[in-house]
C-alpha cells in the first residue's frame, strides 16, 4: 500500500523501556482518518495494534505525510533497568 522503496526498523533498549520504530519512505496517509474509519469499521488494524500496545503498559505513535513517509514507534516497559544490565 505504501509504495515504498526502503524500510527501517530499529529496536532499542534504555531507561527500563523497549523501544521498537519502523519507518518507511512511503507515501504516507493521514492517520487520524485511518484510526477513525478502522473503528467505524470494526477492523483492527492500527487501533488493534494500539490496544495491544496499551495492554502491555505501553504505548504506540504513528505518524505519517506525503513526503515524509509513515513511522511507527512501539514503546514497551522492558522489566530490566539500565542499572540491571550494566551490572550483569
Amino acid at each position: 500500500h505504501a509504495c515504498a522503496q526502503h524500510v527501517w526498523i530499529g529496536l532499542d533498549q534504555s531507561d527500563g523501556r523497549l523501544e521498537l520504530t519502523i519507518r518507511d519512505d512511503g507515501v504516507g496517509f493521514d492517520v487520524t482518518r485511518a484510526f477513525e474509519q478502522a473503528c467505524s469499521r470494526g477492523n483492527l488494524g492500527l487501533s488493534g495494534m494500539r490496544e495491544r500496545v496499551e495492554i502491555l503498559g505501553g504505548n504506540l505513535e504513528v505518524d505519517s505525510g506525503a513526503v515524509r513517509g509513515t513511522r511507527i514507534r512501539i514503546s514497551l516497559p522492558s522489566g530490566v533497568s539500565d542499572s540491571a544490565e550494566r551490572s550483569a
